[in-house]
């Protein structure tokens, strides 16, 4: 595909709104997982100040 055609079809899905669309829907979900990481971080930034080897298992 070529660049020309690339930027045709962003041009085209901006106009029938898809990147409006795709804004609303994932901006709640990133930022819900970005709460989740932000929590996790801390837990685990905590455990290692309390010395407890109750981290998250992978």
């Amino acid at each position: 595909m070529s660049s020309l055609t690339c930027w045709r079809r962003l041009a085209g899905w901006n106009e029938a709104g898809v990147r409006d669309r795709l804004h609303v829907v994932l901006q709640p979900k990133l930022r819900a997982a970005k709460q989740d990481a932000l929590k996790a971080a801390q837990a685990e930034v905590l455990s290692q100040r309390t010395g407890s080897r109750n981290s998250f298992a992978a």
